[in-house]
Order: structure tokens, then C-alpha cells, then sequence
């Protein structure tokens, strides 16, 4: 399960970030890109934290943001030995998290369904109102970001593609 969040930053740093470090604003699907990495590493986080290693069923729980904030945990979860499934909701209050690309303050829900194993991943994360606020470093140009929208997010082994306030993109 951590191994797949890492895979997804190795891409990002082939992918997203195209212009020359220090050149100016990224473009907006490079920051929808970096954006979207937050927002999927931070799902793995509070995975890692609350729910790895726990036997399948129903959950309902209150935690700790990564780095703040507050995260309602609520659905159901399922292991067959093999393959991990999830179809969970994320009731995010000010849920702080970040890494050396993001730093961002997520605020409200976050549905999360999908399988994966060591082999395999199949991940969606939707939501029809979430602010996303913080900053973004990409190419060493750090930018400011301040949106609530809609949110689209696939995520297979190694891509994420998907919509972000009704844009697209995809790494």
C-alpha cells in the first residue's frame, strides 16, 4: 500500500513540471497534476495511519488530519488476502497535509472507492465540493492555491488523471 503512494510521486516528478526550474508560474495542469497528488497522498496517509492492517467491515471514525485538522472516516473496507477494497467517505475539516511538491488544507468530502493489491490498482476519489487551499512547489516555482470545486480522480498503479474544478489532467 506504501509503495503505490511512492510510485505515484516518482511519476510525478517525470511528468508534471515540464518548464525550467525557478522560469515563472507552472502551467495550470501541471499545479491540477501536483494538486491531485496531494490530494491522493494524503488519502494514503490517513490509509496508512487509520486502516492498514485492520480486518475488513464497517468504519466509522474520527482522526487526526496528517499535520492537522480533522478527518471523519465512514463506509466499509474488505481483504481478501490477496486484494484490499475500500468504498470510504472522507468528512475533511482543515486536514493538513504535505511533502516537498504540496502543502495543502483539504475541507470537505472526499469519497474514496476502489481495489488494489501489490499488482494492481484501481482508485477513484470524487467529490462535488472540495477546497483545496495551501501552496504548490513544482520546478522550484512555489504558487499559491485557493479553489473549492468538483473533483474526478482515477488512479491505476502508476497515473492519475481525472478533473480538478472541471479541468483536466493526466501523469
Amino acid at each position: 500500500m506504501l509503495a503505490a503512494g511512492l510510485s505515484v510521486g516518482l511519476t510525478l516528478l517525470a511528468a508534471c513540471g515540464d518548464s525550467p526550474a525557478g522560469s515563472g508560474t507552472p502551467s495550470q495542469e501541471d499545479m491540477d497534476c501536483c494538486t491531485a497528488y496531494g490530494i491522493v497522498s494524503c488519502f494514503c496517509f490517513i490509509w496508512n495511519q487509520n486502516l492498514a492492517g485492520m480486518p475488513g467491515g464497517p468504519v466509522d471514525m474520527f482522526v487526526p488530519g496528517p499535520q492537522g485538522g480533522t478527518v471523519h472516516i465512514y463506509g466499509s473496507t474488505s481483504y481478501d488476502g490477496n486484494i484490499q477494497t475500500c468504498d470510504l467517505t472522507l468528512d475533511m475539516t482543515a486536514c493538513e497535509s504535505s511533502n516537498q511538491y504540496y502543502d495543502l488544507a483539504l475541507t470537505g468530502s472526499l469519497v474514496c472507492s476502489g481495489s488494489w493489491s501489490d499488482e494492481y490498482k484501481a482508485m477513484g476519489y470524487t467529490s462535488s465540493a472540495l477546497t483545496f487551499t495551501g501552496t504548490l512547489t513544482i520546478d522550484g516555482n512555489t504558487v499559491d492555491v485557493d479553489e473549492t470545486g468538483t473533483i474526478s480522480i482515477t488512479e491505476t498503479l502508476d497515473y492519475l488523471s481525472g478533473e480538478i474544478c472541471g479541468r483536466s489532467f493526466s501523469y
